[in-house]
């Protein structure tokens, strides 16, 4: 929004603004009157460097009252609450305002008494009252009642906490006490000499060996248990006696234990391909190997002789012997593992006890700790608090610097502020008004000016229609041009004819009414559009392709069928005469509706719509078709085929939906030239040179209806007889509102 419209803006609402600042005037100027000249007296305090100003009044320990030592803004901010509540009790407040003489205590009172930080050690008390000096007698006596309660206050507050805190030390000291002797009765019953963790590294020392040698133990059970496995095979695979034989040649069961020889061999070599020579599955199958071999070499000598003998098998007994012995071995050392798996769980479950006594000896030992820091702080904070204590009584808190006097008299902080406020509160109110004018202004999409309609139109403006004034009403102004024929109404519907006969759409014959939403004055501009271009020699042909709301029908008090619907379902000359009905304007023709169809998509989207049109340009020269809502209906849409051009009407005052830009955009995606827009229902006041020639078309409105009552068979203005007189009526109702 540029600088010249704001102030457009601004000028249309200039009493508004005015009347907004003067209002706001008066009403500051009115509650400075109500509110009165006050008179303030003040008071300074000051904080001496050795004082303890938190622990008598936030209720904590004198190392608290420490910590709270205003020696900062902040600090000093908090601490003046403090004093203002303090400065406001009954203490302090009752016989203050006995020694004044008044006896009432007024919530309006206590907020005209106030402490407040100048410096961080330094206070001021302010108190307000109406008169000079009882502003200075109240501020005093405050002042030296807060100084006596005050200090009272901090000598029993030393006193309380230093009696609590000799409390607190004595039970502290029976906590340590007891917390002490918790934790060497636990020691002593778990036998715990020197530290845990000392018992614990031993502990696990001896487990460490003691797993060693189970682990040893277990590795020769293993070895043992291995050899004599293989041992137990070879017997297995030994007989009982020895034969002798010599065979001539290699017989069946020879021929077997090599194969089985060769099979062991190629096991051996896969294992060793993944484990070692020592390991117990790789020896195993070495023994079957070598127990097989003998077999072999027994077959091999047997097969040799070729006689046979049998006697005790000596290998047989040996190796039985050696079984008995590897037998004992093996017990013996699953005993021993055995016995070391014992010992390894016993020192284990010494280690575990030692684990549960480690965590109940550190929650003892941390219980003692804390017991131990509580006493110490406690006895940290007592003998704090006894200095404070024989501080308060020695010293004094806060002291008077400065009363009520001569020298610091009370003040009047209100000269001036009156004008300020004023000035303030008319400035306020200007920028506030304006603001809400100019915001209410961007947010309003309403086209209220034809300058604002030649900015937001998607097309050219090509003629305003001012609303109904004087004789022209609602009622009337669906055909002004015929009835009012000097009016401005009929002037601004001629610009548009103007625009067909010799603008940019000269030679364009067929020619539609747009709307974007119903009631924006699209079947108005429609028939007196018509009647213009018949009054210039014309011939013209309106058609009601408003199948949803027909309206031309009411309009020149015709039958509404048959019409336009019968044409299209009986595309001929006959029909044609039949629907073509004549009007009391020469040139003029009309053809209404007709019978409502049960699918106007379908008759629309016919071969009969382009039959029709070419029938209908054979008759006139403009044919000018009335369409329905294009964004609610596809009926102006179906139309584009058969029309050239078509305008768009849009009422003032009502604001811009977005459609229209689409409408236009999709109607010149189908071939139709939009020849521009159409304003109606514009306001007199913002038409161009009205104000210039009101008065001529005033006295010739006068005249027209002179000439109109002339030229009607009864003397009557010849309207419809279906509109009533809506004169008094700004915008009228019914049909006429939505023409």
């Amino acid at each position: 929004m540029n600088f010249w419209r704001t102030v457009e803006i601004l000028g249309k609402r200039k009493w508004l603004i005015a009347l907004s600042v003067i209002v706001a005037v008066a009403l500051t100027f009115g509650a400075t009157r109500i509110a009165r000249t006050r008179w303030e007296a003040m008071v300074t305090f000051v904080v001496p460097q050795s004082a303890n100003l938190g622990g008598s009044l936030s209720g904590g320990d004198s190392a608290e009252a420490e910590a709270s030592t205003p020696r900062s803004m902040e600090g000093a901010k908090a601490q003046a609450v403090i004093y203002s509540a303090i400065v406001r009790s009954q203490d302090v407040l009752e016989p203050s305002l006995k020694a004044v003489e008044r006896t009432q205590v007024s919530p309006e009172m206590l907020k005209t008494i106030e402490f407040v930080a100048i410096a961080p050690r330094l206070f001021q008390l302010r108190v307000q009252e109406s008169a000079p000096a009882r502003a200075k007698a109240l501020a005093n006596v405050l002042a030296e009642n807060f100084e006596k309660v005050y200090k009272r206050l901090r000598t029993q507050q030393a006193e309380n906490t230093l009696v609590t805190l000799k409390r607190q030390l004595a039970e502290t000291d029976g906590a340590l006490h007891s917390s002490r002797r918790n934790y060497d009765t636990y020691r002593n019953q778990h036998q715990i000499v020197g530290t845990l963790t000392s018992n614990l590294d031993i502990a696990l020392n001896r487990q460490k060996d003691a797993k060693q040698k189970h682990d040893e133990a277990g590795q020769h059970l293993a070895d043992e248990q291995a050899r004599l496995l293989r041992l137990q095979t070879e017997i297995s695979s030994l007989p009982e006696t020895v034969t002798h034989e010599i065979p001539a040649t290699t017989n069946l069961v020879e021929k077997q234990i090599r194969e089985e020889l060769a099979t062991t061999q190629s096991k051996i070599d896969e294992l060793k391909k993944r484990y070692t020579d020592a390991w117990p599955e790789v020896k195993t199958w070495v023994e079957k190997k070598e127990a097989i071999a003998t077999r072999l070499r027994s077959e091999e000598a047997r097969n040799q002789n070729g006689a046979t003998a049998s006697s005790p098998n000596p290998r047989l007994a040996e190796l039985r012997k050696e079984e008995s012995t590897l037998k004992q071995n093996v017990a013996g050392t699953q005993a021993r593992v055995a016995s070391l798996g014992l010992e390894v769980g016993a020192v284990q479950a010494e280690i575990s006890g030692y684990r549960g006594l480690d965590s109940q000896l550190n929650a003892l030992l941390n219980e003692l700790s804390r017991q131990t820091e509580s006493r110490n702080s406690v006895a940290t904070r007592l003998n704090l608090a006894q200095q404070a204590y024989d501080s308060s009584n020695s010293q004094t808190p806060i002291a008077i610097m400065d009363k009520v006097s001569d020298f610091n008299p009370p003040i009047n902080p209100t000269p001036g502020r009156t004008l300020k406020l004023i000035l303030l509160a008319g400035l306020c109110a200007l920028l506030g008004t304006s603001s809400i004018i100019i915001a209410l202004d961007t947010i309003d999409r309403r086209l209220r000016t034809v300058k604002e309609a030649e900015i937001a139109l998607p097309a050219p403006l090509l003629a305003a229609i001012p609303q109904p004034m004087g004789k022209v009403t609602y009622a009337s102004l669906a055909r002004v041009t015929e009835l009012v024929p000097r009016s401005l109404h009929a002037e601004s519907f001629r610009f548009l004819g103007i625009h067909l006969l010799s603008g940019g759409a000269k030679g364009m014959r067929s020619i539609m009414s747009l709307s974007a939403k119903a009631e924006q004055g699209s079947t108005t501009t429609l028939t007196n559009l018509g009647i213009t271009l018949a009054q210039a020699g014309k011939r013209v042909i309106l058609v009601d392709a408003n199948i949803r709301t027909p309206e031309l029908h009411l309009v020149f008090e015709l039958p509404s069928a048959p019409g336009y619907t019968d044409l299209l379902a009986s595309p001929n000359a006959q029909c044609l005469g039949e629907v073509l009905r004549p009007t009391s304007i020469k040139n003029l023709q009309v053809i209404t509706s007709g019978r409502q169809p049960n699918n106007v998509w379908e008759m629309f989207r016919s071969n009969n719509l382009a039959i029709v049109a070419h029938l209908l340009e054979d008759q006139a020269d403009y044919i000018l078709y009335d369409t329905p809502s294009a964004v609610l209906f596809t009926d102006a849409l179906n139309l584009a085929p058969v029309t050239q051009g078509a305008f768009l009407c849009v009422r003032a005052l009502e604001p811009l939906m977005g459609a229209e830009d689409r409408l236009v955009k999709t109607l010149e995606e189908a071939g139709v030239k939009i020849l521009g827009c159409v304003l109606t229902d514009v306001p007199a006041s913002v038409v161009e040179g009205y104000k210039n020639y009101q008065h001529y078309y005033h006295i010739n409105g006068q005249i027209d209806e002179i000439v109109a009552k002339e030229s009607s068979p009864n003397g009557l203005p010849s309207l419809p007889l279906w509109i009533e007189d809506t004169s008094h009526d700004n915008r009228g109702s019914g049909a006429s509102q939505k023409s």
